[in-house]
């Protein structure tokens, strides 16, 4: 099983979004984590998913703007490659791509479970 995590680059409660993370690898015991490679929830996925001897898969946008072949693109391939995605934002947060990646996801079928920051 191939599970996504992503999420708010900047959170209010580093341990406790780390904490949500760990639950997450833990609880799916995927075979493979996907994130899209930036600060915050994508940093703190890689470093568990490695921390439990798990694959993890890097995706990042080859240009850093939305679109073409920008953010978009890396969060389209991240929802199509998924089993499932867990979405960790915070209320703060300022942009909205780890949720519309969750919105993809659940457009084209995939187990979503998002989690918002206190």
């Amino acid at each position: 099983m191939k599970l996504a995590i992503v999420g708010t680059r900047h959170t209010p409660d580093p341990r406790l979004a780390a904490a949500v993370v760990e639950a997450a690898i833990v609880g799916f015991r995927p075979e493979v984590v996907i994130s899209g490679g930036a600060d915050g929830i994508d940093s703190l996925a890689a470093e568990s998913a490695v921390a439990h001897g798990i694959a993890f898969e890097e995706y990042l946008p080859r240009y850093p703007r939305w679109e073409p072949e920008g953010y978009k693109a890396r969060n389209q391939r991240i929802a199509q490659d998924c089993d499932v995605l867990v979405c960790i934002r915070s209320r703060t947060a300022k942009t909205f791509g780890s949720s519309w990646t969750a919105n993809e996801a659940d457009r084209i079928g995939r187990t979503v479970y998002r989690w918002e920051m206190p």
